[in-house]
């Protein structure tokens, strides 16, 4: 029965015109993008790819809300299937057609940014790949969700950017609190004229328990994931030591951890979004 539901998504997915659409996009802004860091000879971070996600959030939501609109879904379940069998293949298909999207994306930056990649080891490269995969997959995982539970395609892709811009929000100001410097150099004049620094505490800066709070809510948020990807791809690439300077990588991003709370978040949305369908009325 699963498979039948999965055969019929894809053969769907094959005949979509926003998909093939989202698809092309993806490629072309791939190549813009490998050319951009190729000219300016350095990886650039993860906000280089929210235009990635936000044409994935477009994807999912007019599909899944085109698919309960028009009564696909309630076809389904008339057909015999299950409301989790069709949420399931909900999710898996807004997964693969992310994923897809992704090594579209970064296919063009892997040919064209040969250079830029040779002195990264292959744990290093591995590691922020990973990184990247498992925030893209939350990503779909989060838009399908909340398109299946919406229902509408207009509602749907509205509250899927909004969600994007929210997730970045978190993580730009978990990211920017945790990049800060404790202490900030406050140059004053003497009474001889002679200039000397004075150190205050940075407000932003945040330490102790709440450091590591702030580290998981950044981690726990698929463009954290995505973020600390680039960033470490960024820093391997220029042979930075991780743990050098007055912020050691480690206390920035939770790389290692990323794909038990990729996992995670996946798990809580999908459980989620599945009781939360079981329940809506299929048009």
């Amino acid at each position: 029965m699963m498979r039948d539901l999965m055969r019929a998504g894809m053969y769907r997915m094959g005949r979509d015109r926003i998909l093939k659409a989202t698809l092309i996009f993806s490629l072309v802004y791939g190549v813009g993008f490998a050319l951009f860091c190729r000219v300016q000879a350095v990886i650039e971070g993860g906000e280089f790819l929210i235009p990635l996600f936000a044409a994935m959030a477009a994807y999912i939501a007019l599909t899944v809300g085109g698919e309960q609109s028009t009564g696909v879904m309630r076809n389904q379940e008339a057909s015999g299937h299950s409301r989790a069998q069709i949420i399931c293949s909900e999710f898996l298909c807004g997964v693969t057609a992310c994923v897809a999207m992704l090594a579209l994306f970064l296919l063009p930056f892997g040919v064209l940014c040969g250079t830029l990649l040779r002195g990264v080891p292959l744990r290093g490269l591995c590691m922020a790949l990973l990184s990247i995969l498992i925030g893209t997959v939350c990503y779909a995982v989060l838009f399908t969700a909340l398109s299946a539970a919406i229902g509408s395609r207009a509602i749907g892709l509205i509250a899927c950017l909004a969600l994007i811009a929210g997730i970045v929000f978190v993580s730009y100001e978990c990211e920017l609190s945790l990049g800060c410097v404790e202490y900030i150099g406050i140059e004053t004049m003497g009474e001889n004229g002679v200039f000397d620094t004075e150190w205050v505490p940075n407000p932003r800066y945040v330490g102790g328990a709440l450091r590591e709070v702030f580290k998981v809510i950044d981690g726990v948020m698929p463009q954290g994931q995505v973020d600390g990807g680039m960033l470490y791809l960024d820093l391997c690439a220029k042979d930075v030591p991780l743990d050098d300077g007055s912020i050691r990588f480690s206390d920035v991003a939770n790389v290692g951890f990323y794909p038990l709370y990729g996992a995670l978040l996946s798990a809580v949305t999908i459980l989620a979004g599945g009781l939360g369908f079981r329940r809506k009325e299929l048009k």
